[in-house]
């Protein structure tokens, strides 16, 4: 019978679902009225499992609704209404008998929510609320259509905030009953019971065959019995989907509402992922709804310089609807939090790896306000794999540094570096050269300017400082991982050696800027950092301190048995860098007394020097600090290895004797003073003399003394000859003590070696 009757009923949906489409709208209602009518007594009789007739029954609705809403004719909308009502009438009265024709209700109810009558859309969120409230066990089976429905109003633009901010409860509840596993527990037991029925049906009919029929029913249980929350992965992403779309809504109050419930959802009932599920979230949740931040087009402020702080939100026209502003901090810290939760399994490398994507991914966009919020994030990450519990792997360290490093490269503005690159790779053909004439000198120098200029009128402003901020702020981070990784002992060679290139090229970046003038003097003109000339002093500086910090914190970082562990890895490259600072502080100096910091260059005509500039003027002051911490670590050495190093250390430090910074030669007088005279004595050649306990001088010697003498008291007014610097007198007279500035140069000694 229930055959024959779906047969009929093919017809008769048919006809039911023309006349719910007729001109006259009267017309339409009744034949609504009486789909209705036939519904309620259709619903009467429970629906077998194995049969989804329910479904083909409540069709009709379906068509009927979605022909009102494309049709253009007048009185549509009352049908609509109609239609909404009907089916909410049936929910009332047989809400506890109806399995599969919830589907073609909700199929009703989400095409309510797209309406443009918000008389519809309030008429069918009440019917809904209450489904959800009364009958989210029972909808089991046709949750995923459920969840869908409660996104459509919670993204139904033309209603009420109220309507959205509803659904988005409404989902929270769906995600506890899920959690709960209610929806889960309903879903196996229906499928429990269909298998049950064929294995009954199969029993009656023949006995060789129940054997078989339990097989079923066992398979089947155990295919559907959860495992935990990944077992109903594909009931929980419908969900997780639907909010993450929502905080992309343009309404402030939804989308931040949205953000909140999905976080809740995240923390409370998701617990049970497996690793590669959480990985999954990350990637298709999370990661996609930072796009809205880069597709924001309210106007955010940009600083001048990229030293200066952050730009004062109340010096931009305020804007509510700003993505960037309301809901990007909250996401980024969600991600944090969520990642931080994760604990430090083996598995964590991988995740770790994907966030620092996304978060590189905002750091390098060209605005400022984004590009500071993902740096911030950035620190909270790499803080949070240092407080893993348990404690993070030394695969976890490795991705964090290896991101990191990356990152300072890939965060440097590309312009620039392509600019710099092709300069240095014509650097030969373009390198003006004493002995050229003043027609080839005119030329290259116009070929410099024309190329200078051509970019900075290309070079995009905002986007560029964004860039520039970015960089400079992520340079205390590079320093940060590397004491944070050698704590818990996960430091290495190649770990070490990747951020030091990184912080190596940021530096020798903001070098070759600074360096250039003609390209700094056509940037000063567009006003690339507003009405002064532009510089990258402090990136240079800030680069080179953080690798000075890592190293040395490295360096004095205790073991188990009190020794420094790291010692061996990091001193022979701290000595390298602090090598490397102090003379390019000595050539800063010597740039700085040449009186040509932020002028004009001397040696060109009138054109190119107006097109050029000198040194920034605020160089050589920057790097005084890093340049006495480099004299710190050189003075702190122990005797043997000051002795070792001594044949770069007296030079280097000789050119600093006459610097301009009282600090600096202070600082290389006391190192002259402590340490040279110990390094001297444990490098220098034994003095001959007869005392007991000392090498005797051989016979050629004796003589060659015994002669002089005996020269010397027959003409006493003969004058001693000159000693050379490095002959060693017999009589060496106490030195006098002198000024810093006015130190003879004492490295001669160490030329030869």
């Amino acid at each position: 019978p229930r055959l024959a009757g779906d047969r009929i009923w093919r017809v008769l949906a048919i006809h039911f679902a023309r006349a719910g489409a007729h001109a006259n709208a009267d017309v339409a209602k009744y034949a609504v009225d009486s789909l209705r009518q036939l519904s309620l007594k259709f619903l009467c009789k429970d629906e077998l499992g194995a049969f989804s007739f329910q479904r083909s029954f409540l069709r009709p609705f379906e068509k009927v609704f979605f022909a009102a809403q494309k049709s253009d004719r007048p009185n549509r909308a009352a049908v609509r209404e109609y239609v909404v009502e009907c089916v909410d009438a049936l929910v009332l009265s047989r809400g506890g008998s109806i399995r599969s024709g919830w589907r073609s209700i909700f199929a009703v109810y989400t095409a309510a929510a797209n309406d443009v009558e918000a008389t519809v859309i309030e008429l069918a969120w009440k019917s809904l609320d209450r489904i959800v409230a009364q009958y989210v066990d029972t909808v089991a089976r046709e949750f995923v259509d459920l969840v869908n429905c409660v996104v459509a109003f919670a993204a139904a633009t033309r209603a009420s905030k109220d309507i959205a901010l509803g659904a988005l409860r409404r989902l929270d509840e769906c995600s506890k009953a899920l959690a709960d596993g209610k929806v889960s527990a309903n879903i196996t037991s229906e499928e429990e019971t269909f298998s049950t029925q064929q294995t009954t049906s199969s029993t009656q009919q023949q006995q060789q065959q129940t054997l078989g029929a339990q097989a079923t029913v066992t398979t089947v249980t155990t295919v559907t019995t959860p495992d935990g929350a990944d077992a109903r992965l594909e009931l929980w992403w419908p969900l997780l989907l639907g909010l993450a779309q929502r905080v992309a809504d343009p309404r402030i109050e939804v989308r931040n509402g949205a953000l909140a419930t999905l976080r809740r959802t995240l923390e409370r009932d998701c617990g049970s992922f497996s690793s590669e599920t959480w990985r999954l979230v990350f990637r298709g949740v999370l990661f996609p709804s930072l796009e809205s931040a880069w597709t924001d087009d309210a106007v955010h402020p940009s600083s001048t310089r990229p030293t200066d702080a952050a730009p004062d939100p109340a010096s931009a026209p305020r804007d509510d609807s700003s993505w960037l502003t309301s809901t990007a901090p909250a996401l980024l810290a969600t991600c944090v939090s969520l990642f931080a939760s994760r604990g430090g399994g083996k598995d964590s490398a991988a995740l770790l790896g994907e966030l620092l994507g996304a978060l590189g991914d905002c750091v390098c966009q060209d605005v400022e306000a984004l590009s500071r919020l993902a740096v911030d994030a950035l620190q909270s990450t790499l803080d949070a794999v240092g407080k893993l519990e348990p404690p993070a792997p030394r695969e976890t360290w490795d991705v964090a540094v290896h991101g990191l490093a990356s990152l300072v490269r890939r965060a440097l503005p590309a312009e620039l570096r392509e600019y710099a690159h092709e300069k240095s790779l014509n650097d030969d053909d373009e390198r003006i050269e004493d002995d050229d004439d003043d027609a080839a000198k005119k030329k290259k120098r116009t070929a410099l300017v024309l190329a200078a200029r051509r970019l900075a009128e290309r070079l995009p402003r905002s986007p560029t400082i964004a860039r520039l901020v970015a960089s400079l702020r992520l340079l205390p981070l590079c320093d940060a991982v590397i004491v944070a990784a050698a704590d818990q002992d996960a430091v290495d060679e190649r770990n070490l050696d990747t951020m030091l290139l990184a912080l190596q090229e940021s530096r020798n970046f903001a070098q070759t800027f600074d360096a250039d003038g003609v390209l700094r003097y056509a940037l000063w003109e567009t006003k690339l950092m507003g009405d002064t000339p532009p510089d990258l002093v402090a990136q240079g500086v800030d680069a080179g301190a953080a690798a000075l910090g890592a190293l040395k914190s490295l360096r004095d970082t205790p073991g188990a048995s009190g020794t420094k562990k790291f010692k061996a890895l990091a001193e022979p490259r701290l000595l390298e860098l602090c090598r490397d600072l102090l003379h390019e502080y000595s050539l800063n100096e010597s740039s700085q007394q040449g009186g040509h910091a932020d002028g004009a260059a001397n040696g060109m005509d009138n054109a190119a020097v107006e097109r050029s500039l000198g040194p920034p003027s605020s160089l050589a002051k920057a790097s005084t600090p890093l340049a006495l911490d480099a004299l710190d670590v050189v003075n702190c050495l122990d005797s043997e290895t000051f002795a070792r190093n001594c044949s770069w250390l007296v030079p280097v430090l000789s050119e600093l004797i006459v610097c301009q910074s009282v600090d600096v030669r202070t600082a290389v007088a006391a190192v002259f003073a402590t340490r040279l005279p110990t390094a001297l004595a444990a490098v220098a050649p034994p003095i001959t003399t007869a005392v007991e306990g000392q090498p005797a001088d051989n016979d050629d010697d004796a003589a060659r003394r015994a002669k002089a003498l005996e020269h010397q008291d027959d003409h006493p007014d003969t004058p001693e000859r000159p000693r050379s610097a490095t002959e060693p007198s017999d009589t060496a007279p106490r030195p006098t003590p002198r000024h810093p500035g006015a130190v003879v140069k004492p490295y001669r000694l160490f030329e030869s070696q």
